[in-house]
């Protein structure tokens, strides 16, 4: 992306498509690498990033894409089974990225994942994101000091809040 990049993350390890690594940035683009596919050293050479900024070509290593949030991602979390990543932005939204479904059905196009589930508009932004409760539970601190939490697999509005 040719926009900073806000958050890095690893996929745990027994996520089904291994330990991927994972970027945020200041548009809300999520994209998701496998350092397999990168290549190695850049020798002060141009990133692959920015030389295909000017065109839908994802980057080299790239597997997964999304831009369904509009502003920057400001955190990520994974469910302990590394099949669901988690994203918390300054759109005021958590989204809710299938990382199963999208590898196996997109890995010849990172341009055409499937979209997110994306929570209702929260009216304030969501600045971290951590899955509680042994992944039964997820919760989202905000800019005004409140925590959303949502009940798994619920992801529409919040199912309890708790003010700053």
């Amino acid at each position: 992306s040719p926009n900073g990049i806000n958050r890095l993350f690893q996929m745990p390890e027994n996520s089904p498509a291994g330990r991927l690594l994972v970027t945020g940035d200041d548009e809300g683009v999520v994209r998701v690498w496998d350092e397999r596919m990168c290549g190695g050293g850049g020798g002060g050479k141009i990133s692959a990033a920015a030389s295909s900024a000017a065109g839908n070509t994802p980057p080299k290593g790239c597997v997964l894409s999304w831009s369904e949030q509009k502003d920057y991602i400001s955190g990520f979390d994974a469910h302990k089974d590394g099949t669901t990543l988690l994203a918390s932005s300054a759109d005021c939204t958590l989204g809710v990225y299938d990382i199963r479904r999208s590898a196996v059905n997109n890995t010849a196009n990172p341009n055409k994942a499937p979209a997110p589930r994306l929570s209702d508009d929260q009216e304030d932004e969501l600045l971290s994101v951590c899955t509680i409760k042994h992944g039964r539970k997820v919760v989202c601190g905000s800019d005004q000091g409140v925590l959303s939490i949502w009940s798994w697999g619920t992801w529409g509005d919040v199912s309890d809040r708790f003010p700053g």
